[in-house]
């Protein structure tokens, strides 16, 4: 049999545990500021990367982190995580591709493989 005194000890001395527990932070710890820093420096040194690249670079130098991860850090310190980046024009790709043989001023001509390997590749009759 307890008797009340034993009762109110033990109870006292868990009341006792209890508050002597250090307060712990919910959720997830935040990330090193450290990596913080990096991330935020590749950003600012690489502008046309987005977070995927960053996050690809920085696997490859050992550290782990989501790429959710190196998006929020780049969104909290005012980068665009998914810059746009102006694609090359058609004109430009055409021109790059042509222009080895082309004489200054003359039209862009493509080679009439290109349109073999078109017609070939989707059944196209021209």
């Amino acid at each position: 049999m307890i008797s009340p005194r034993t009762l109110m000890r033990w109870h006292a001395h868990l009341v006792q545990r209890r508050r002597t527990y250090p307060r712990r932070t919910r959720g997830r710890p935040r990330t090193a500021s450290a990596v913080r820093a990096l991330v935020v420096e590749m950003a600012r040194d690489n502008p046309g990367w987005g977070y995927r690249r960053i996050h690809g670079e920085l696997t490859g130098l050992g550290y782990q982190l989501a790429p959710s991860t190196a998006w929020q850090i780049l969104k909290d310190a005012g980068f665009d995580p998914a810059p746009r980046r102006p694609g090359q024009t058609w004109r430009a790709f055409l021109e790059g591709r042509c222009s080895r043989n082309r004489p200054p001023g003359a039209p862009i001509q493509l080679p009439k493989c290109a349109f073999c390997a078109f017609c070939a590749a989707t059944g196209w009759a021209a």
